[in-house]
């Protein structure tokens, strides 16, 4: 995974307000040229994550609809639904029980469904002509079945059939870091006020998430803001889709540093308390010593007592145990 470079994490710094940066106006906050800014912007826009088995695999937070996908694993009414739901052994029975619904709040067997479905991406023949007849397959999945795909390059060929085949239920992986957003331009100088401009975000991905984070330090500089930033807005979705409970314990395929990040923005902003973020981490990576774990425990909770303050000191025994 490369470095990002000091003009790439500028630019990913302002964006990181979330309100949208026109290229004009991107310019005018870096005091470059426009035309100066392409070369970099257009990198940042085409960027997708590295093409690893990590990457490659479904996890729960890849499953946007979970009914719908359900409902067309259970039917099994077309061909490649038949076929998945075939190489399914883990769920298959749980599929076969009418009572049964996946539920996120209850996150085991959306992790089992995940992993079942990441079995199959070494799957050599779950490509078929005609199981995929009327499935409309993208330019880069035709071009991987005319090379007869072995290793990574099949592992990538089963994932992107996968998503094509249920384009509603299962997010693409290959997401740009930044993407364009059309709305009416902010431009007061504008005399057309209807003209639509594109403005310029922070894609909305989990993956673009990790890859950002994994690439913030350069030298001995930390980009705190920015990754302050895109965990408070992945905190906000992780509970929403899978409670507060599931919320840590879900985020499995992060580093120590990606999933503390992660951890203190949901207690920060309000969406965990402190008193959960003890509960669901395992470790305590942020605090460094018990004078400041014993200050922002009393700053959140300002009634505190001396079994709450021995709960945290039992935390840092716990995670020093571990690291030793």
């Amino acid at each position: 995974m490369r470095k990002l470079t000091s003009l790439e994490i500028d630019l990913l710094m302002i964006l990181s307000d979330n309100r949208g940066w026109p290229l004009r106006d991107l310019a005018n906050k870096l005091k470059k040229e426009e035309s100066n800014l392409s070369i970099t912007l257009n990198r940042l826009e085409k960027e997708m994550c590295e093409t690893s088995y990590d990457y490659l695999s479904i996890l729960p937070y890849d499953i946007m609809d979970l009914v719908s996908l359900e409902n067309k694993l259970r039917l099994a009414k077309d061909p490649v639904s038949s076929y998945v739901r075939g190489h399914l052994p883990a769920v298959r029975h749980l599929l076969d029980e009418p009572e049964f619904h996946f539920d996120f709040k209850s996150n085991t067997e959306v992790v089992l469904l995940a992993l079942s479905l990441t079995n199959l991406i070494d799957d050599p023949s779950f490509f078929d002509e005609k199981r995929f007849k009327h499935i409309e397959l993208g330019d880069l999945t035709i071009k991987l079945i005319g090379q007869n795909p072995q290793g990574n390059k099949l592992k990538l060929l089963n994932r992107l059939l996968l998503e094509e085949a249920y384009p509603s239920e299962i997010a693409k992986i290959r997401k740009p870091i930044v993407r364009e957003n059309a709305r009416r331009t902010t431009n007061p100088k504008s005399t057309q006020r209807k003209k639509r401009e594109y403005p310029l975000y922070i894609n909305n991905d989990f993956r673009v998430f990790k890859l950002i984070v994994s690439s913030l330090v350069i030298g001995e500089r930390r980009y705190s803001q920015l990754a302050d930033f895109i965990a408070s807005e992945y905190a906000g979705h992780f509970i929403k889709k899978f409670g507060i409970a599931s919320m840590l314990r879900c985020a499995e395929g992060l580093t120590e540093e990606e999933y503390s990040t992660l951890a203190y923005r949901a207690l920060d902003k309000g969406f965990i308390t402190l008193e959960e973020y003890l509960e669901f981490t395992e470790y305590d990576p942020i605090f460094l010593n018990p004078r400041e774990l014993t200050e922002l425990s009393t700053a959140l909770k300002p009634d505190i007592d001396l079994d709450y303050l021995k709960k945290i000191n039992e935390m840092k025994k716990k995670s020093a145990r571990r690291k030793g």
